[in-house]
């Protein structure tokens, strides 16, 4: 569970560097953008939220393709080499580049490479991650040629968590319904996020589990994980 408190705790520094400028402009604007400018909308903000949840996934091909699952079970290897966070850190900030403005997507440099570390220090990882049902609830135009653009969508991570009650590998799929408030501006003819204006999530019912399976094998638990599948098992 440690990514989701890194992450939920940079996203909230962003909210609060940003409401206090753009907050208040919501009021007085006409929801008048065109069809084909929501969609565009639309498409950017669900590209903001899959490059948030993808920071610090360590895609599950990797681990078993290229990982000697068994020597990190023993200690014997890192899960993360420096030379695989490395690449795994550009691309995640490529990600983050193209969804957000740079003052937002550098600082999140910094939490790439805290996640991606912490998971050699416990086996407690995301293997993969996206979104479901993205939905625009509202367009209002800002100032400054800014969209303030109201979106709701299910996020959803696979996980897998080493749990030291039983000394089992649990593979999770974890899954929340966000309701959020960008702010967007339109940078080389592409709208990215300039600011996060507000968020509520939404937790699984308590009839929702995310504990999908236990398993003596760290490889037994990234192969069910990956076979997860969220459509499915959505409980909005």
């Amino acid at each position: 569970m440690k990514k989701r408190t890194i992450i939920f705790g940079a996203i909230s520094l962003i909210c609060v560097m940003c409401i206090g400028a753009s907050a208040f402009m919501l009021s007085g604007f006409a929801q008048d953008a065109s069809e084909a400018q929501d969609k565009e909308l639309l498409e950017a903000v669900t590209a903001a939220e899959e490059a948030i949840l993808s920071v610090g996934v360590v895609p599950a091909e990797y681990l078993l393709e290229e990982v000697d699952l068994a020597a990190v079970e023993a200690g014997e290897a890192e899960l993360v080499p420096q030379e695989v966070k490395e690449k795994l850190m550009e691309a995640q900030d490529s990600s983050l580049a193209d969804a957000y403005t740079k003052d937002i997507a550098d600082p999140l440099h910094e939490t790439i490479g805290t996640v991606l570390e912490a998971s050699n220090d416990l086996i407690d990882f995301d293997i993969d991650s996206g979104v479901l049902s993205p939905t625009l609830i509202s367009t209002q135009k800002g100032e400054n040629g800014q969209m303030i653009v109201m979106i709701e969508c299910v996020g959803w991570l696979k996980a897998v968590q080493q749990i030291e009650t039983d000394d089992l590998y649990h593979a999770q799929l974890i899954m929340a319904k966000d309701l959020i408030t960008y702010s967007l501006i339109e940078q080389d003819g592409q709208w990215v996020v300039n600011g996060t204006l507000d968020m509520t999530m939404e937790i699984a019912p308590d009839t929702y589990s995310p504990f999908k399976g236990a398993y003596e094998t760290l490889e037994e638990a990234v192969r069910a994980a990956t076979m997860l599948n969220p459509e499915e098992e959505n409980p909005f």
